[in-house]
């Protein structure tokens, strides 16, 4: 397939600037499910949108839309057990009980799948807080580099061996405090670009869980001890959910699992991190490459 260029996208809408809100809104939507009108022959979002505005499928009508299928007011919830187009249920509650109001909404996705990875890049998610907040050159540049789709996609072997433990991990919290919990993506409503892929939320979702694997990991809890950048990643998670505690719990194989309740921090933390990550916002992905950089070459 030939290459698209901005050239070809400016043929379907008025100017450049047009052409920035017409493809930042359709990377939005197809991160949060929406079906492409291209094939996206493993394309990032933003060179698929521009192929498909190229092709005159997406103009500036998608503009007018007051309420697009893919994306839900942050200012709405949804109502207890619906279901929308891009895949975002609502929280499950107890039979019988009240609605609960929550402030996140639900993006469902397979953790570590190509459609996560993009929904990640349009976000700060509860592992990226401590570098955002270290506001450091070599931070802030990697942090860019991987919202960029630039970083290195790689795993140290501790990583992986912690991506292979996890189920195991997460079966044995079940056991320990006898309730189920599964994974789950969600999203503030009203701070979008706040993140989180939760290891593991109750059905009822009141409890959540934070899962660490690794013998050094497992020997720094054993003494009550979590690092900084783990207690950074829990308050994240606690905003996000707007759970007053998260349980952190540590496994290593053939050993006791070790449980440590951390409870939300003073609101001036996270007033604080949120005064940075909005100051940060324009390290997020779905912005518009510049022209030649939204061209991509097809077999």
């Amino acid at each position: 397939m030939a290459r698209v260029t901005v050239t070809d996208c400016l043929e379907h809408v008025d100017n450049r600037f047009q052409l920035v809100l017409v493809s930042a809104k359709r990377v939005r939507q197809l991160i949060l499910g929406a079906e492409p009108l291209v094939e996206a022959n493993n394309d990032k979002w933003t060179v698929v949108a521009l192929r498909e505005i190229a092709a005159g499928l997406i103009g500036p009508s998608i503009l007018e839309e007051p309420k697009p299928e893919v994306e839900l007011s942050f200012d709405e919830p949804i109502a207890d057990g619906e279901t929308d187009d891009a895949g975002e249920t609502s929280e499950a509650n107890e039979a019988g009980a009240a609605e609960t109001v929550v402030p996140y909404r639900e993006i469902n996705l397979e953790q570590r799948s190509e459609q996560w990875k993009q929904w990640r890049r349009s976000g700060f998610g509860a592992s990226e807080i401590h570098a955002l907040m270290a506001q450091s050159p070599k931070s802030l540049s990697a942090l860019q580099a991987e919202k960029a789709g630039q970083g290195r996609d790689c795993q140290s072997e501790a990583m992986r061996r912690g991506i292979e433990l996890e189920p195991e991990a997460r079966k044995m919290y079940c056991a320990e405090v006898g309730v189920e919990v599964h994974p789950l993506c969600v999203q503030h409503k009203k701070h979008a670009w706040a993140r989180a892929s939760l290891d593991g939320i109750s059905d009822d979702r009141k409890q959540v869980v934070e899962i660490k694997c690794g013998e050094g990991i497992y020997e720094q809890a054993r003494d009550g001890e979590i690092s900084p950048q783990y207690r950074a990643q829990l308050q994240h998670i606690l905003f996000v959910t707007g759970l007053e505690t998260i349980d952190y719990w540590c496994y290593s194989p053939g050993k006791k699992g070790i449980l440590i309740k951390v409870k939300r921090e003073d609101a001036s933390y996270m007033d604080k991190v949120i005064e940075v990550a909005e100051r940060h916002q324009h390290l997020l992905a779905d912005e518009l490459p510049a022209e030649p950089a939204a061209e991509a070459e097809h077999d």
